[in-house]
Parts: structure tokens; C-alpha cells; sequence
């Protein structure tokens, strides 16, 4: 009997959240037992076992990133700001469902991307970069400024950066993949609303600000897409 490895696909968008999946099975043509007169029979073999994940579904909620001053006031500061706080993070905890319990979960193909237009990529490129770079798997962010990162919680991610592996101990596991954007090299990596108070106000200062503070209008309406392939084994294959 064949046994068919069913892999799905996952994606999920910050503030377009959705799920794909998809399965497939087909029959399979056994040759039978041999008669001592050298006869044979071929018998066709509808009992398809499916074997991997049954469904990969991501929890509720759009996600908003938001690129905005971290308070409203500093002592002594001469900039303000009266709107949210920034967001810098978005957690996606995906619950992947498999056939039977005790198998290595395997994630291919794993990508972050912008979707729709280069917004970001636009600020990216803006001046010496008003935001750092597009977060990335594998990424640490200690090691050099203006980093997205994206780590994994419930998986080891594999060398490479492109895949990773989980062991489901039972027949559900969870998955969390939190992303984490960057201020770029224009802020000193710092949020604007720290760069600028750091320094006595002046009306140079206060022109860059305004310019700068402003040109992060572009980033209204960028959307990213999270996405990879998933599918599973038996952590001991049977014979």
C-alpha cells in the first residue's frame, strides 16, 4: 500500500490574513503474489492511506505594524507626538494538524514578503533609509543595526534559512513566527521621536524632522505576505 504525504500551503498577510490548503489522493496498482506456475494478477488498491498535515490554520486578528513615536512627551524634549505608540512586532501562531501523532513537521519554502507595491521598499531606499531592512528568517538583529527579524517559536529553523523542522509529539502543533521590523540608518536606527529629542532643538533640526517624520507618510498601506509549505512524516517510518 502506497502512502500519500499530504503538504499544505500557509500564507498569512499583515492585514490580509489567509489560509490555503490543499490535499490529494489517487490510486495505486499492486502486483500480487506469484503462483508456483510462474501466473500472476495485478489488483488495484483503493484503500489510500494519507499521511502528514490536515490542516495549517493561523490565528485570528489583522496584524498592525506601526512606525510611530514611542510616547507622547520626553523631559526637556521639543518633539511630541499625539497619535498611537509604535508597533514594531506581529506574532503568526499557526496550529498545524497532522494524520497521527509523533511526526517531524517540515517547513519549506518559507518567505516574507511585500505584496501590492514597493512602499516599503521605497523607504528602504529613501535617503540613507528611513526603515531598516524587510524583516528575514534567520536574521539576529544584535549583531547590526536597522535588522527585521523573524524567529520562530515551536521549530528549529534549519541552516540555510529557507526551512525549518518541528517534532508533534501529539496530533496538533503550534507554531509562532514573530515578526519584528527596524528603524533605518536616517534615525540612527533609534525612533525618530528619540533621535531628535537626544539632540537641543534647532530650526535645521526641526526642518529634518518635519521632512523626514513626513516622508514616512509613504509606508500608509504596505502589506507583507508570510508564507511557506508544511508537511509531515513519521518520526520512525514504517516499513
Amino acid at each position: 500500500m502506497r502512502k500519500h504525504r499530504l503538504t499544505v500551503l500557509c500564507v498569512s498577510a499583515l492585514g490580509a490574513l489567509g489560509v490555503i490548503s490543499s490535499g490529494f489522493a489517487g490510486w495505486v496498482i499492486t502486483m500480487g503474489p506469484k503462483e508456483a506456475s510462474g501466473t500472476g494478477s495485478i489488483t488495484a488498491d483503493g484503500d489510500i492511506t494519507q499521511q502528514g498535515v490536515k490542516s495549517c490554520v493561523v490565528d485570528n486578528a489583522a496584524k498592525t505594524i506601526r512606525f510611530a513615536a514611542n510616547g507622547t512627551s520626553v523631559s526637556g524634549g521639543w518633539l511630541t507626538a499625539s497619535k498611537n505608540d509604535a508597533n514594531m512586532s506581529a506574532t503568526f501562531t499557526f496550529t498545524i494538524t497532522t494524520t497521527e501523532a509523533n511526526m517531524t513537521v517540515n517547513f519549506t519554502e518559507l518567505k516574507f514578503e511585500e505584496k501590492d507595491g514597493d512602499k516599503y521598499a521605497t523607504a528602504y531606499n529613501q535617503g540613507e533609509g528611513l526603515v531598516g531592512s524587510l524583516p528575514a528568517f534567520g536574521a539576529t538583529g544584535t549583531t547590526e543595526q536597522g535588522v527585521g527579524t523573524i524567529v520562530l517559536t515551536g521549530a528549529t529553523l534549519d541552516s540555510g534559512n529557507k526551512t525549518a523542522t518541528a517534532m508533534a509529539t501529539t496530533t496538533t502543533l503550534d507554531v509562532t513566527f514573530t515578526v519584528t521590523f527596524a528603524w533605518g540608518k536616517k534615525f540612527n536606527y533609534k525612533n525618530p521621536f528619540d533621535y531628535y529629542n537626544a539632540s537641543p532643538y534647532t530650526s535645521e533640526l526641526d526642518s529634518e524632522a518635519n521632512k523626514n517624520i513626513k516622508a514616512l507618510d509613504g509606508l500608509n498601506g504596505a502589506t507583507f505576505a508570510l508564507s511557506f509549505k508544511v508537511s509531515a512524516t513519521p518520526a520512525t517510518p514504517n516499513a
